[in-house]
């Protein structure tokens, strides 16, 4: 590994940082946007991680633009202009805001602009 990691990839990188998050049994652990550089591997490797996690009991709180890591979570919290948009279980907050995101062209994003008015 070269200095400051500048011969890893930023993948790399993202996955050594996640392996130091969960290091020494932690009860809580707050990633953001651990998905943002991560290959289909990173990615496989990131869901594993999150579901032994929750084996363990940790909390784990993922902040996310990105709907790939939202497979292994119970909870969703959504935040649009710094205000609560939605909260609840995983499967009540796709229902609302799948219709939407069906509609328009999914760039692998999740849109919200309509959440509010429905």
């Amino acid at each position: 590994i070269g200095v400051a990691g500048y011969n890893l990839s930023g993948g790399q990188r993202q996955r050594i940082g996640l392996a130091r998050a969960f290091y020494d049994n932690p009860k809580l652990v707050i990633l953001d946007e651990p998905n943002a550089n991560l290959d289909e591997a990173g990615e496989i490797a990131l869901s594993n991680s999150l579901i032994e996690a929750k084996k363990r009991g940790v909390s784990v709180i993922v902040i996310s633009h990105r709907p790939s890591v939202l497979s292994v979570v119970d909870k969703i919290l959504i935040l649009q202009d710094g205000l609560v948009a939605a909260f609840g279980n995983k499967k009540e907050i796709m229902e609302k805001i799948m219709p939407q995101n069906n509609a328009a062209k999914n760039d692998g994003t999740i849109h919200l602009n309509q959440m509010n008015k429905s």
